[in-house]
């Protein structure tokens, strides 16, 4: 007597939602991760990554630990590229812009520097304000934005992560060119040399106001990475352009206004804490809208319908003609 065979119930997969909510999860027990156990720099940010992909890999095998490590090798690439392209810029001996940035600030400002202008909004000398602590939480917030986004997307939407990663790595590889081939002071060093007038920097201010140095910790990462005259074109801008351009069209009303408002508040952020020139913020965007662009018309031939091979002629094939007095054999 044959047993029927048992029917195995299907393996169970989370919904969207699911997988969206234990995204957030990760997102932030990684914040928590960056504040108490690991250091935001090169080891750390390549934990990060390789537990990310191995988190919401679907493949266990060691092939799908390769294939994690490709997937995030980008990410790491640009973070090591960028913590040795000071003493490349040093070594490559070229000039660095600083006269020139001014002057075009100037024009901008109708012949007064933006920062200048803007700084004159705050009492120096005065106690900081509550919305001062915008200015540094802001601005700290511009790479683990897109950090953020791209671990959620890494999670939900593989396709969409390739996308959005591949933008990434090109507008971050450019923007890491420019800091080479362009090395460019920023307002605070400027006025360090004595170029311009005094130019505060805002963000330490900011962070006074809170009181609380283990906050200001939290998002003061890479401040002894930094190169000082990585300024053209400003990545902080640019990455939250590239996020609204991104996610804008497929977001509501409030959400594109979230995201313009956060990339404008970035803008004036850094200009206004002493930390950019107004050029930079607007080579910032035009790199990120360049990116994009150029990523959407790639994208939009690919998904183009290959055109129809044309039908194959006809050949006509007769058969051969049997001479009238041939004779059969």
């Amino acid at each position: 007597m044959r047993v029927a065979p048992r029917s195995v119930a299907p393996p169970k997969t989370l919904t969207p939602l699911q997988r969206r909510l234990i995204a957030v999860g990760w997102l932030g027990i990684v914040l928590v991760a960056f504040a108490t156990v690991i250091s935001y720099d090169w080891p750390g940010l390549t934990v990060v990554g390789l537990a990310t992909g191995l988190v919401f890999s679907r493949d266990r095998s060691w092939r799908g630990a390769l294939r994690v490590t490709r997937d995030w090798m980008g990410l790491f690439t640009f973070i090591l590229l960028y913590s040795i392209s000071r003493s490349v810029a040093d070594t490559l001996g070229m000039p660095v812009q600083e006269q020139s940035v001014i002057a075009i600030d100037q024009v901008l400002g109708f012949g007064e520097t933006w920062v200048h202008r803007t700084q004159r909004w705050i009492d120096w000398d005065g106690a900081p304000v509550w919305w001062e602590v915008s200015f540094p939480t802001v601005y700290a917030t511009h790479f683990l934005a897109s950090i953020g986004a791209l671990i959620v997307l890494y999670a939900t939407n593989r396709p969409r992560w390739k996308q959005f990663m591949s933008r990434w790595v090109a507008m971050s590889g450019l923007g890491l060119a420019g800091y080479i081939l362009l090395p460019t002071v920023p307002p605070w060093l400027a006025s360090e040399r004595g170029t311009v007038d005094l130019v505060h920097e805002g963000n330490p201010r900011g962070w006074s106001y809170l009181e609380g140095e283990a906050i200001a910790n939290l998002f003061e990462f890479g401040r002894d990475a930094i190169n000082p005259v990585a300024a053209m074109p400003s990545l902080h801008a640019a990455y939250p352009m590239m996020l609204l351009l991104f996610f804008g069209p497929s977001r509501g009303i409030i959400g594109r206004f979230l995201l313009a408002g956060y990339c404008l508040h970035m803008g004036f952020a850094i200009v206004i804490s002493g930390q950019h020139w107004v050029i930079d913020v607007f080579a910032g965007w035009a790199l990120a809208y360049g990116v994009h662009r150029w990523f959407c018309r790639r994208e939009e031939r690919a998904a183009e319908p290959a055109p129809a091979a044309s039908p194959a002629r006809r050949v006509r094939v007769s058969s051969p003609r049997v001479p009238s007095d041939a004779v059969p054999v």
